[in-house]
């Protein structure tokens, strides 16, 4: 149904929505707030009798890193970001809606070719810092999803689900009248778009075969003696994957299917344990047994210890003393 841009808003909500311009080839951020939440833009271009030429050569410019999370619901668009082009346009049958997700680890040159008129879509994005939240000091993460968040123009392109849709639907024409509702359920709606859009990535990734069993047997004892042998170091994994020769994506599966725990979990793990030794035996600070196990916060490091080991870190020292 073709509707003017902003009928979906009451009076209260409408100043939340802005109008894309013509020549953009995201959606305008609605709000400029700390990076609490993701940003989200609407865009929606009037209905024209005659379509315009489409452009000889792109507009570019600068967009800086981040995840960028597309429903459009109808038109087409076409873009290119650093050496990658992008065809974004709607499918055909019932539902016609098609999702886009693609990561940026830094800063890249957005080519726009124009869009379709009658363009309506939705765009979310999300910073680096916001996405680095995922990815806190107690969670061990989904090795597919750390895998696609960390590779640069990673992109996944897919017709998503109703339960996908209907959230995208609830940002483009929300049922609530109040400016505080309305910015909940566009903080709500986004949150839900990108775990259904998480979802259908993480789907498409288990469908990829196991390694072979003794495979995975080899690479995680190697990983282990690493990592072991080398603690004190800053251990990501796409350095654990450089230095015992395989990729990340590999290095995770292998590690998870042989010992059972995330190589972020083991590291965690052992790190926590020399900790507690230097607790014991050295009586070092509560903030330099943090330092040890890798926390950059006390408080952090006090409920990871206090979890694992069942006490708070300040009764090891007590103990000592």
């Amino acid at each position: 149904m073709q509707k003017n841009h902003g009928d979906g808003f009451d009076a209260d909500c409408r100043k939340y929505a802005l109008e894309a311009r013509d020549d953009e080839p995201a959606a305008v951020d609605i709000e400029k707030r700390p990076r609490l939440f993701p940003k989200v833009g609407i865009l929606e271009k009037p209905l024209v009798p005659v379509a315009p030429a489409p452009r000889a050569a792109p507009t570019l410019s600068e967009i800086p890193p981040k995840l960028m999370l597309m429903a459009i619901f109808e038109g087409s668009q076409r873009f290119r970001i650093d050496d990658w082009d992008f065809v974004f346009q709607t499918g055909s049958g019932a539902e016609p809606v098609r999702a886009l997700m693609i990561n940026l680890t830094r800063p890249s040159i957005l080519g726009h070719f124009g869009s379709s008129p009658g363009m309506r879509k939705i765009q979310i994005s999300c910073p680096p810092d916001w996405i680095d939240g995922l990815y806190l000091e107690e969670t061990e993460g989904s090795p597919p999803l750390h895998d696609f968040l960390s590779r640069h123009l990673s992109h996944f392109a897919w017709m998503p689900s109703r339960q996908f849709v209907w959230a995208a639907r609830e940002l483009l024409e929300p049922a609530v009248s109040r400016p505080e509702l309305c910015r909940l359920n566009r903080h709500a709606r986004a949150l839900d778009m990108l775990r259904f859009a998480f979802d259908a990535l993480l789907a498409e990734r288990s469908a990829d075969d196991p390694l072979p069993s003794l495979s995975a047997a080899r690479q995680g004892r190697r990983v282990r003696d690493f990592i072991i042998a080398n603690l004190s170091e800053n251990l990501t994994i796409e350095h654990i994957a450089r230095e015992t020769g395989a990729s990340a994506s590999t290095v995770q599966r292998a590690f998870k299917a042989h010992f059972g725990i995330t190589v972020q979990a083991f590291i965690r793990q052992r790190k926590l344990e020399l900790a507690k030794t230097a607790l014991c035996r050295e009586g070092i600070t509560i903030a330099e047994a943090a330092y040890i196990a890798g926390y950059s916060n006390a408080s952090n490091f006090t409920c990871a210890f206090k979890r694992t080991y069942g006490f708070p870190p300040g009764r090891t020292a007590r103990m000592n003393s």
